[in-house]
């Protein structure tokens, strides 16, 4: 009763803290029937899908509880931006997982997932002058948007997009000062173009020059960062791309005759006295990369190559050879 008496007291909404109202919002979900959750606070809900200030997971069972209209009208503002924040992403996220979860909105969700995976796509854009913060929620987002298949339909197109979007982003990431950040953007980066060849391999050889474009930019941001940070960073990053250049060994016939201008970035980092460190993140998945091409394109290779970095590959080369045992994905 008491709690009923605040939510009508006039202006409650604008004075009272996101955090307060996320605790009472729990207390109702927890002790009564959505039939007992005021219209003030259905409302409410509804209102901040701009700002995204309340607590999403609180906010999202809220949501799944509403009829139809009132659940199409909430999706309709949350993506009436051209761009996600990273909490409407998050709370995007949670829907996606609670609707495949509960079965509950399902087919009015799949109407609205052409507008979801478009407003991710340009989010990843926009993010990049911004925030790391929004690029990560964004890429996990796009991560668990690549589990619903049957909620989100990618086409060709789409993968293009994305992959064009995060080779940008790789790009302006680097201006970020948290070297914290720039890791962790990597690392999904990866994750969601690992999942892409897992889940859309058909779709992702038809993408072959945008893909090899991305993958050129992973390695550049392992290859060239500048700047002080913790020894772990490349090691972690090199796993990552590993990972991924791993999933593309059985796509080789595809993807051999793009990559040779990868491994000539590689081989002039190598001839410009490379860091220890960055050598070893990055010569698994060089190892991965020369597991994919043939002889004539070690040969040809070897014609791009002036005599001193033919010397600095041929040594390479041969510690592949010797070391390197593909044993399948």
């Amino acid at each position: 009763r008491l709690v009923l008496d605040y939510l009508s007291l006039e202006n409650f909404f604008c004075e009272v803290r996101s955090d307060v109202l996320t605790y009472l919002m729990g207390i109702f979900l927890k002790h009564h029937t959505f039939d007992h959750v005021p219209n003030m606070l259905r409302k409410y809900a509804l209102s901040k899908t701009e700002n995204g200030s309340v607590e999403s997971c609180i906010l999202c069972k809220l949501v799944l509880q509403f009829d139809n209209i009132e659940y199409t009208e909430f999706l309709n503002k949350l993506l009436s931006k051209p761009s996600f924040n990273p909490e409407s992403a998050n709370m995007v996220r949670l829907l996606l997982g609670a609707t495949k979860a509960s079965q509950k909105h399902r087919f009015e969700t799949s109407k609205f997932g052409f507008r979801i995976l478009c407003t991710a796509v340009d989010s990843l854009r926009i993010s990049q002058f911004e925030s790391g913060k929004v690029a990560n929620s964004v890429s996990e987002l796009l991560l668990e948007i690549m589990k619903h298949k049957d909620v989100v339909t990618i086409k060709e197109r789409d993968i293009a997009r994305l992959l064009s979007q995060i080779a940008c982003s790789l790009d302006s990431i680097g201006k970020l000062s948290s070297n914290e950040c720039k890791s962790e953007f990597f690392s999904l980066s990866c994750a969601l173009v690992t999942s892409l060849v897992q889940r859309f391999p058909k779709q992702l050889c038809v993408c072959v020059a945008t893909m090899t474009i991305t993958l050129q930019k992973f390695f550049q941001f392992i290859l060239m960062r500048v700047g002080p940070e913790e020894e772990t960073s490349p090691i972690k990053a090199g796993r990552d791309l590993a990972r991924l250049c791993e999933m593309l060994v059985a796509h080789r016939d595809v993807f051999k005759k793009h990559i040779n201008g990868i491994i000539l970035e590689f081989v002039d980092a190598l001839g410009d006295n490379l860091e220890p460190t960055r050598k070893k993140a990055v010569a698994p998945s060089v190892y991965f990369l020369l597991e994919m091409v043939s002889e004539h394109e070690v040969n040809h290779l070897n014609s791009l190559l002036d005599p001193t970095g033919r010397a600095v590959f041929q040594s390479f080369y041969d510690g592949f050879k010797k070391r390197h045992i593909y044993k399948g994905t």
